[in-house]
């Protein structure tokens, strides 16, 4: 190839950047409304896998693929649940688990009319997005996923903290996995690793 030629094409790939991630495959499974809340339901059931579809980080499929279609398998499930309230107040409960592992890896909710649900759910389809991109990190990759209670920055602060002590950085480490422990004090993973540093941290049982 011509030098011109392969500058281009370096150019090229750089201005490309690294390539986008795959969207997760997910499954939108109906809104359980518990009868006297039926149409709100399905309403929102079409308004959830509305705002999972629009956000990049995922792909909305059905839960049980076809014989020799190209659709992937779901990986993770979207479960929720719709309460009814007085002054006519809706709460959505909105579960994500892993599908082959059948675990709970996440828990939000939205509160309000069923419009104000609506508005909030690509804000909730985002943040669900943030958290299932950290349990594709290697650290997490091996055994169960971390539990849904423990919070997103804090699970990205403990991996930033593993990093920083594979390359040899204690120090980033420590800062690192001490401010997991202040955002969610009943990180245990967080402060053992803390404690395999020599810093002093009061581990919860």
């Amino acid at each position: 190839m011509p030098l011109l030629a392969s500058g281009v094409a370096l150019l090229a790939l750089a201005l490309q950047g690294a390539p986008a991630p795959v969207p997760l495959p997910v499954t939108v499974y109906p809104v359980l409304g518990h009868g006297r809340d039926s149409l709100a339901a399905v309403r929102l059931t079409r308004a959830v896998a509305t705002a999972f579809r629009a956000d990049s980080a995922f792909v909305v499929v059905p839960p049980r693929r076809v014989r020799g279609s190209r659709v992937p398998q779901p990986r993770y499930g979207v479960v929720a649940e719709l309460r009814a309230f007085p002054a006519g107040r809706l709460r959505l409960a909105v579960r994500i688990v892993d599908i082959p592992g059948v675990y709970l890896v996440a828990r939000d909710s939205l509160g309000g009319s069923a419009a104000a649900i609506e508005r909030g759910l690509p804000a909730l389809a985002h943040r669900t997005a943030l958290r299932l991109d950290m349990l594709q990190w290697p650290v997490f990759s091996s055994g169960p996923p971390p539990s849904w209670t423990i919070p997103t920055d804090a699970l990205r602060l403990y991996a930033h903290g593993l990093e920083a002590a594979d390359r040899g950085d204690t120090s980033a480490a420590i800062a690192s996995l001490q401010g997991a422990l202040q955002r969610y004090p009943h990180y245990r993973e967080a402060c053992h690793a803390l404690r395999r540093f020599g810093a002093d941290a009061p581990c919860p049982p």
